[in-house]
């Protein structure tokens, strides 16, 4: 979260899991990357400007893709890890 709010631009996608209304789920994504951004609006459905006036996530994503912690492991591989709950 502290990686995130150092950068001087995030992107925030907001769009729904799943086509039927009954069991879509909303899903907010915050980048500090644009591509990673332009690949869930692209995986996500978008909802209506009168659909995001009220929108409110079931689930919010933080994606600090560019942020680098460097893990080497017993067996010598270079493994870049990153896990936020």
């Amino acid at each position: 979260m502290d990686y995130l709010n150092t950068r001087n631009r995030i992107y925030v996608v907001d769009g729904f899991a799943g086509w039927d209304e009954r069991y879509r789920i909303n899903v907010r994504v915050v980048c500090a990357r644009a591509y990673h951004a332009l690949f869930m609006r692209n995986m996500l459905i978008r909802p209506k400007p009168e659909e995001l006036v009220h929108f409110e996530p079931d689930y919010t994503i933080y994606n600090a893709g560019s942020c680098e912690l460097e893990f080497s492991c017993q067996l010598h591989f270079n493994i870049l890890l990153i896990f936020m709950v």
